[in-house]
């Protein structure tokens, strides 16, 4: 299983009836022991190693055996064999499920992405078929000991990511290899190896071949890490920017002036170094917010327009990625809301209260706040105030709707028609602006400007 996805803790009940607290280490720690107890060799093995060696939190353990999965599924009562076909079994123990996966080479890799098939081998020639050597460490449960077949100790005192054996063979088994890399890499703040930077380059077009679903999954991982802003530069370096988001490529080269005297790609780092809410709307709102200047060039492009263009870009690019609906609305809420954040110290109450209730405005306000702090504006006031005003009115949202509605218009005797649409909002800004407080002086209101005499 990855080693970004997380697992609670829960109690499990033993036969004497007492609560026994199983963890994720717990759990993989029992099948391992239960595997070594019957002749089979058995290792927790990839970035769970690598995590615990690098004291990072760890959440998630993986286990190689010798074992093959016929035996495993016979050794547990509870098991998924989700790539029995390759060697994976899913084990259950307690409340968590552990991946457990038989010691194997993999054979003719053709898709670019999977083998063909697998041949079962040992532990030793399981780590030369992984990908980056700081992932191809076992280490055993109990003693903690180390095997290490490829010098990943080494690459992680240095602080590398390096491929396992010829990087230019790992990248043309696995397409998708170099988008993990750049990945790896800033997540752990390491360097990418200068050979494994070099044959990325050569096979940076081949990432075209991998399903967008993958690349997305990459680049959404990239995006919600702590350290999002230091994959961005190798991204385009190293050529795979143009390649998976092309639109954003070319907006790096046409290089509009966001922020006097810094360049866009420095400031759309800096503004992920002032991220602190690492959620996909706010990551690739942040990467895609200035998408518009691509079709706007003049000086002084009218901002809503920049940001609509930008917004509908940024929808298309989601859509071409295969995401999920509500994230393109999401971040085209997001990257439209930008100018109407800054422009609202000259909204009435009632309209600065609409904005903050609408859909995503938290992950809005936040991408307003990381620009100001990039930009060294003067808008920080202005995040403060529309910031508390959301809190409040989410603790107490407004029931204008509840309390008032077009039947009452009715019962007033006006004709429904497009008229009690605006009527309506003018109804809604009073309410929202403080000028009536409750439904009888709402029905008061209407009829002193709205019923015929």
């Amino acid at each position: 299983m990855a080693d970004e996805d997380s697992q609670r803790s829960k109690g499990h009940k033993s036969r004497g009836g007492r609560m026994t607290r199983f963890t994720p280490q717990g759990a993989a720690g029992t099948v391992a022991r239960v595997l070594q107890e019957n002749n089979h060799e058995a290792y927790f093995v990839g970035g769970c190693v690598r995590d615990t060696l690098l004291h990072r939190r760890v959440s998630d353990y993986d286990v190689a055996t010798s074992a093959h999965p016929d035996t495993i599924e016979t050794l547990f009562p509870k098991t998924i064999p989700v790539g029995k076909a390759f060697g994976v079994i899913m084990v259950r123990h307690g409340e968590f499920i552990t991946e457990v996966a038989t010691f194997r080479k993999d054979v003719d890799y053709q898709d670019g992405r999977h083998p063909t098939s697998v041949e079962f081998s040992d532990a030793k020639e399981d780590a030369r078929r992984r990908d980056f050597t700081v992932n191809a460490l076992f280490m055993e449960p109990g003693s903690g000991k180390i095997l290490d077949f490829v010098n990943g100790i080494s690459d992680l005192s240095r602080r590398i990511i390096r491929t396992v054996g010829n990087p230019d063979e790992r990248f043309q088994e696995d397409h998708l290899r170099t988008l993990r890399a750049v990945r790896f890499a800033a997540r752990l703040q390491f360097s990418i190896e200068d050979k494994t930077a070099g044959a990325i380059r050569r096979t940076a077009d081949q990432i075209k071949g991998v399903s967008v679903e993958r690349v997305f999954a990459e680049l959404d991982k990239m995006l919600t890490d702590e350290h999002a802003g230091d994959a961005i530069g190798p991204l385009v370096e190293l050529g795979l920017m143009e390649r998976v988001l092309p639109e954003v490529a070319e907006l790096f080269r046409r290089n509009p002036e966001v922020v006097e005297g810094m360049n866009l790609l420095d400031s759309v780092i800096s503004d992920f170094r002032w991220c602190r809410m690492w959620k996909s709307a706010v990551g690739f709102s942040l990467l895609m917010r200035h998408l518009g200047h691509l079709r706007y060039t003049e000086t002084t492009p009218d901002p809503e327009d920049v940001a609509e263009w930008g917004a509908r870009s940024a929808g298309e690019i989601l859509e071409r990625l295969a995401t999920s609906k509500a994230l393109r609305s999401a971040v085209t809420e997001v990257i439209r809301m930008q100018p109407l954040i800054t422009g609202s110290s000259r909204f009435s109450l009632a309209d600065r209260k609409r904005l903050v209730m609408r859909p995503y405005f938290e992950e809005a306000i936040e991408v307003y706040r990381i620009s100001e702090l990039t930009t060294g504006g003067t808008g920080l006031e202005r995040y403060l105030n529309l910031r508390d005003l959301g809190r409040t009115l989410r603790h107490d949202p407004p029931d204008f709707s509840s309390i008032f509605s077009g039947e009452d218009l009715i019962e007033m005797g006006l004709n429904p028609g497009p008229n009690f649409k605006g009527i309506l909002h003018e109804m809604e800004s009073a309410y929202l602006g403080g000028v009536v407080t409750t439904r009888d002086e709402l029905i008061a209101l209407a009829k002193h400007r709205f019923q015929k005499k």
